[in-house]
């Protein structure tokens, strides 16, 4: 059985979660060469990847276009200007973009956008990162509107699905009310 991701078929449901420190191409390519359907960059912080930090870009190593790769971004509050992190999620995806066109053309082999809203880190957790964000329903549907967005637009063809790292909350009570619900809700649309 065929597992689907937005567009994407994937040969099985097995998917490499974006791992710190850990998900560089090789991995990548072994954990795919073995049964990942699809696997995932590094978490990316979107602020630092859209100025082009080398510590951020360096983790789109995407240069082996055989297996199926997506980019994970995590975008946070503190480094918004509209205070929601649609700018920085932008900026991101015009870096993206720019990359792949340019001096970056294997950023073309990334066929999947994931957002993070699910790394428990205490330090992301205080920038208004990770799980935090489930209780920003206006958020997520803001920066999900502005994915979708892009993906329809973008000259990168190969994006074929869109999506979120999520938890289904940090604790009882929030696991209680179903924080993740609007994240999957959103992400629905997307």
């Amino acid at each position: 059985m065929k597992f689907k991701l937005g567009s994407l078929s994937l040969k099985s449901n097995v998917i490499l979660a974006p791992l710190e420190r850990v998900s560089d191409v090789g991995f990548r390519r072994l954990c795919f060469q073995n049964g990942a359907a699809l696997t995932w960059t590094e978490m990316v912080y979107a602020s630092d990847f859209s100025k082009g930090r080398p510590s951020a870009v360096d983790l789109v190593d995407t240069h082996d276009p055989d297996t199926l790769t997506g980019c994970q971004f995590l975008v946070d509050r503190t480094t918004a200007k509209d205070n929601w992190g649609v700018d920085t999620l932008h900026r991101a995806l015009e870096a993206l973009e720019h990359g792949a066109n340019t001096d970056k053309p294997e950023w073309k082999n990334i066929v999947a956008i994931d957002l993070n809203f699910g790394c428990p880190s205490p330090n992301l957790r205080k920038r208004g990162a990770g799980p935090s964000q489930l209780r920003r329903r206006s958020k997520i549907l803001n920066l999900f509107e502005a994915l979708s967005k892009w993906k329809t637009t973008t000259s990168l063809g190969n994006i074929q699905a869109v999506g979120a790292k999520i938890r289904l909350g940090l604790n009882k009570v929030e696991q209680k009310y179903k924080v993740y619900i609007p994240v999957a809700e959103a992400a629905a649309t997307a």
